[in-house]
């Protein structure tokens, strides 16, 4: 089949929609814009079952209107990021795989992704980061990288790749050339880096390289600007960085997608719909806009209406629309769209992945330091936990319950105290909650990327400088603990999520919690907003609350009362007015 220019153009877009069905908004970019590709997020997959009809759908519409399969994207990182929870098994985060598992682990973690993705017709998984947290005050990367150095880094990362590749999707190597180093999230602004090209090919570039050699069929980049190679323009949009470099220096032949150009690193700079034809002259093959209708269709719009006036651009979109074709041969949609979900259930959760991942779960969570006894004996315990909560662009919106409560809720032969703080506690909280702690025996103060939110390190540097039995749990970030003096006992959980939860129970009180479904997680939350986990306010606090109901109550009545002496007035001056009028006539 001859294809046009817009099936062509339609090819290099992959963008995101808002709904649990096909609508619109993703029915009008394939119908009238021909779009080839679409990327899912959590607001998209609510159930297994319900993914499964989506991508169907999605499939046939694409295949109807442009006679070629679409890539289902998704970021399926595992640990904090993941797009879908419900019905499947979650594996740990990156950073807590490399300190708990082999690389045959890994391998395997990433195996099983793949072949729960695929069976759900996602065929182009958005991960593994292969970005080196060598910047302790990086805001986005974290957890999410295998850590600090270039070969961990890219040791792992091949075997994840492996494992997603080996399943029959696509992996994707990111952030090219590195988002490791930076302490600005491109979510937000235009990061800069200014090493030499010798200090990145050494570091930033070295786990890419490898993942090119194993065989990489994707790789994403990153919206930051790399001094030594393009002065002028960001990664995404500099063909020195994405065919000088990558392409010809590096060697890479797969498929080039940009991260989504609705970040504020290319969106505030450049606007989506001017960036997104830079970015196809650049080198990338597809490219990546996650949200907004308006946004995605001036972009498709803006290449189209050039594309007939430029030759590089004509080049470009038909060498990426001859690597994305052909890559697209490859998959055997036809076989897909031919399953039942019922044919595909088994591979969604199967206990050998949620052995594994306990498995690994358990060997991750770390004692850095250690002063009490573990398990606790102790009988009165005050648990002080912000909630799991998206931290930035990354992050999904997911529901976890908070973890003082989850304590409260399991634990039955102690006397448990669940706080639940946010994530920036007030200097009033603080001093409340400081007090409280004289009526306990232990107190468990758990943090939550703290390095970037202060309150909570004062919240924790004063319980410790004030309380003999204090145990610090970093949930996410391993950096929070190095800002804390004096501290006593110390574990690293690497990620708030279910999985790390329950890891911790046993660890700090012998219970063991099975693994924790979408189901038990829904009804652990339900039963938290029910219960007032601030179990004891303070007499203060009770004073004041009584006084201002009190002054609430005579308010109210006073109000009532002259709204009914008003009433009362007016009806009168109308009846006056009625007998004048009367009289008049």
């Amino acid at each position: 089949m001859e294809m046009t220019v817009k099936q062509k153009i339609g090819q290099l877009f992959m963008v995101g929609f808002d709904s649990t069905t096909v609508n619109s908004h993703i029915e009008t970019l394939i119908k009238d814009y021909n779009v080839g590709n679409v990327i899912l997020f959590e607001r998209n997959c609510k159930t297994p079952q319900q993914t499964f009809k989506l991508v169907q759908d999605l499939q046939r519409l694409a295949i109807k209107h442009n006679g070629v399969p679409m890539f289902i994207g998704i970021d399926q990182e595992n640990g904090m990021v993941v797009r879908i929870s419900d019905g499947v098994c979650q594996f740990p985060t990156n950073m807590a795989q490399t300190k708990g598992a082999s690389l045959d682990e890994i391998y395997h973690m990433a195996k099983y992704t793949g072949e729960m993705l695929g069976a759900l017709g996602i065929n182009y998984n958005l991960a593994p980061c292969l970005d080196i947290n060598n910047n302790k005050s990086n805001p986005i990367i974290g957890i999410r990288s295998f850590g600090e150095d270039s070969e961990t880094v890219a040791t792992a990362g091949v075997a994840c790749i492996d494992g997603f590749q080996s399943s029959g999707i696509i992996a994707t190597a990111k952030h090219f050339p590195g988002h490791g180093d930076t302490s600005v999230d491109s979510h937000l602004a235009l990061p800069v880096i200014s090493y030499t090209k010798k200090r990145l090919n050494e570091v930033e570039l070295y786990p890419f390289k490898v993942a090119i050699k194993a065989g990489v069929k994707s790789i994403m980049t990153t919206h930051i600007r790399f001094m030594t190679y393009d002065d002028k323009f960001p990664a995404t949009l500099s063909q020195k960085v994405l065919t000088d470099l990558l392409r010809v220096q590096l060697g890479f032949k797969g498929l080039i997608i940009t991260d989504c150009l609705e970040m504020k690193a290319i969106d505030d700079t450049y606007s989506v719909e001017k960036a997104a034809p830079m970015a196809i002259k650049a080198g990338a093959d597809i490219i990546c806009i996650s949200h907004t209708q308006k946004l995605q269709t001036k972009a498709l719009i803006e290449t189209i209406d050039q594309f007939g006036s430029n030759e590089i651009l004509q080049k470009r979109v038909i060498s990426s629309c001859h690597r994305i074709i052909a890559q697209k041969a490859k998959l055997n949609i036809k076989n897909f769209l031919e399953r039942q979900f019922e044919d595909i259930e088994s591979v969604l959760n199967p206990q050998e992945a949620i052995d594994l991942a306990k498995r690994v779960s358990k060997d991750s969570v770390e004692i850095i330091q250690q002063r009490q006894s573990l398990p606790l004996a102790a009988k009165k315990i005050l648990v002080i936990a912000p909630n799991s909560r998206g931290l930035n662009g990354a992050d999904g919106q997911w529901h976890i319950p908070n973890f003082a409560s989850f304590v409260k809720n399991n634990v039955v032969n102690n006397d448990i105290t669940a706080v639940k703080i946010e994530n920036q506690p007030t200097k009033a909280d603080i001093r409340e909650l400081v007090n409280k702690t004289k009526e306990f025996d232990t107190i468990i103060m758990c943090l939550y990327n703290a390095q970037f939110m202060k309150p909570q390190l004062d919240l924790a540097q004063q319980i410790l400088d004030t309380h003999h039995c204090v145990i610090c749990i970093s949930m996410r970030n391993p950096y929070d603990i190095n800002y804390l003096k004096n501290t006593q006992t110390v574990i690293q959980a690497y990620e708030y999520t279910p999985l790390s939860m329950s890891t911790l129970m046993e660890m700090l009180f012998n219970i063991h919690v099975e693994y924790i479904g979408e189901e038990e997680i829904q009804n652990s939350i339900k039963k938290e907003d029910k219960e007032e986990i601030i179990t004891d306010i303070s007499p203060d606090t009770q004073d004041i609350t009584q006084d201002l109901t009190q002054d609430v109550r005579d308010l109210t009545q006073d109000l009532t009362q002259d709204v009914q002496d008003l009433t009362q007035d007016l009806t009168q001056d109308a009846q006056d007015i009625v007998q004048d009028l009367t009289q008049d006539a």
